[in-house]
């Protein structure tokens, strides 16, 4: 689902701009897969 969420952000960027983002209550696991998306 964050995978999917996270793609979908970065099909709507304009190039040059980049995502940053922070995560307060979800696992280790669920940043490694919005990360490599």
């Amino acid at each position: 689902m964050i995978k999917d969420n996270v793609k979908a952000l970065l099909d709507e960027l304009p190039a040059g701009v980049g995502l940053v983002a922070a995560a307060k209550t979800r696992s280790a696991e669920e940043i490694s897969e919005a990360a490599a998306a």
